[in-house]
């Protein structure tokens, strides 16, 4: 056998590299016309005038005002929910040469499906799609970025395992196909993350730039932006990263240093995309904190949440633990969702472009392999801890049995179950290699 020179073999791999998480977009975008529709798709494709008000020269009237400037109700979902994902869809059907007529109004959840339909709700057909196409993007490079964060904690097997359980996901596909918030979210959150593990090894290795530190503030900044709950995996980041820098002898300047540079960055990117804070008015952290807590709790009392008891933080506990591994949950409120998309639900489950649905226990029991024999360096351990963070939080926080509220897991669940696969096969690969050498 020719042995191939060390720069032919990085081009194949590079090559094959690029066409497997080629045909893993491929995969995700394949399911975005036919993904069952959500009715919060409704309302933030309406979120998405903003785009409009912004290039027409208003930007004024985005900001925070009280009274509210225009329709009250979209200022309320400009100050509680992250803006990167509306502008993302006003520059797609902007695009593809759409205008603000051709806008749905939003969902009304206290109504039924054909009463929406009639009332203009439910976005139409092209409107739908074109920004359908943004969200799955997102998710697309997404899958992109977990295989670069795999290369860069195991190698190109684990780059592999980690992107393709990542992509078969089934709660990320259909969220992440949907013109929701999340699929501008994973992308954003999982640059930060890989932004984080660059950071991490190079604490380690004392080879550190500005620009690396200047690059995690971004990335963080665009997740902030993207959704205000993606609090829970850069809080947690930036404590490790800390905690790394002071525990790496002669980083501790440059980790403080870096991290208080970063978090500047964070803010200033976060309040570029968050037109809601532009006002500067102090009474706005008050209010959303208003809102948000009124919206959570009408939530809770109007569809039901876990209730306080032992057996309520059970199912805490077994949500936090297996609902990113479950089979996609397609609505959560069941007062006819079952027959209005049925139909849609069908034809999805029959595309074969599901993800993979196999007993939430196997994905967890890999899982854990994986947490226990990911590599034991200072990217590792950050892994470790931010998956465990994030985990923890949603358990304490998350009042809903909603999948998509656990969705901050996927990226976690991803490496460490690619990780646990990643071991086996290498037991495997060994015992193979021994009883052929007996």
């Amino acid at each position: 056998m020719i042995a191939l020179q060390p720069s032919i073999l990085k081009s194949r791999h590079r090559l094959f590299d690029g066409l497997f998480v080629a045909l893993l977009i491929l995969y995700t975008m394949a399911g975005v016309a036919i993904t069952p529709f959500h009715g919060d798709e409704s309302t933030i494709i309406a979120m998405s005038v903003d785009f409009h008000t912004l290039i027409s020269g208003h930007a004024a009237d985005l900001t925070y005002h009280n009274p509210a400037v225009g329709d009250p109700s979209l200022q309320e979902l400009r100050m509680i929910n992250g803006n990167l994902s509306g502008l993302g869809y006003g520059l797609m059907w902007t695009l593809a040469g759409l205008s603000v007529s051709d806008l749905n109004t939003q969902w009304d959840w206290s109504t039924d499906y054909q009463t929406n339909l009639a009332m203009g709700h439910r976005p139409s057909p092209p409107l739908l799609f074109v920004t359908r196409l943004w969200a799955a993007f997102c998710t697309s490079l997404s899958i992109a970025v977990m295989f670069a964060i795999g290369r860069r904690l195991g190698g190109r097997r684990l780059a592999w395992l980690a992107a393709l359980c990542f992509t078969l996901l089934p709660a990320m596909l259909v969220n992440g196909r949907r013109a929701n918030f999340e699929g501008t979210t994973l992308l954003t959150t999982t640059l930060a993350v890989l932004a984080a593990v660059i950071l991490a090894q190079r604490l380690r290795q004392g080879n550190l730039r500005w620009i690396h530190w200047l690059l995690f503030g971004a990335a963080s900044g665009l997740a902030l932006a993207s959704k205000h709950n993606s609090l829970l995996i850069l809080a947690p980041m930036f404590a490790g990263l800390l905690l790394i820098g002071l525990l790496t002898a002669g980083q501790r300047l440059t980790a403080i240093g870096g991290l208080f540079a970063a978090g500047i960055v964070m803010i200033a990117v976060f309040f570029a995309f968050d037109p809601a804070w532009w006002s500067l008015s102090p009474e706005l952290p008050r209010e959303i904190l208003r809102l948000r807590s009124n919206l959570l709790r009408l939530q809770t009392d109007a569809f039901g949440g876990f209730a306080p008891t032992a057996q309520g933080w059970w199912e805490r506990i077994s949500a936090g633990t297996s609902y990113v591994f479950a089979a996609p949950q397609y609505y959560e409120v069941n007062v006819g969702w079952n027959l209005w998309i049925a139909d849609e639900i069908a034809r999805y489950e029959a595309s074969g472009l599901i993800g993979l649905i196999v007993p939430a226990a196997v994905w967890l029991l890999l899982a854990l392999v994986g947490l226990i024999t990911l590599r034991h360096d200072a990217a590792g351990w950050l892994l470790r801890g931010l998956g465990l963070a994030v985990l923890i939080a949603l358990i304490l926080v998350n009042p809903l049995p909603w999948q998509r509220y656990y969705l901050p897991l996927a990226p976690f669940a991803a490496i460490f179950s690619g990780a646990g696969i990643s071991y086996l096969l290498g037991l495997v690969i060994q015992r193979r290699g021994r009883v052929r050498t007996a």
